[in-house]
């Protein structure tokens, strides 16, 4: 059963990826795709590279600061999938508030769009 979750989630995000609007900065992607279905929004994190984070520890952490920025503006998404790739540059974001600020900035930015 685990392995038809994980397949349905691969092809919900190659979905999100190729009908999705796509917005992106110099550290983060992020694909939207309107679902009038979804009363809460769906978030998908993609993986941060080995290559830009060597240490596992560093790249869970990125990952939970990016769900937890998500977050705090959800209800903002209500009826939307989004997908958000970190670059291979994130690395350069060695604090929550540098990742805040770039994060907030481009969902505020999807936001207006």
């Amino acid at each position: 059963m685990i392995i038809k979750k994980n397949l349905s989630k691969r092809k919900k995000i190659i979905n999100l990826i190729k009908e999705g609007t796509k917005f992106e900065n110099n550290f983060f992607k992020i694909y939207i795709l309107h679902n009038e279905y979804l009363k809460m929004p769906e978030l998908y994190v993609t993986n941060i590279a080995k290559k830009s984070i060597k240490k596992s520890y560093l790249r869970n952490l990125n990952k939970r600061r990016i769900k937890a920025i998500f977050n705090k503006i959800k209800k903002e998404f209500i009826g939307k999938e989004v997908l958000i790739m970190p670059k291979y540059n994130i690395n350069l974001l060695d604090t929550y508030e540098k990742i805040e600020k770039n994060l907030m900035d481009l969902l505020n930015y999807c936001k207006t769009k």
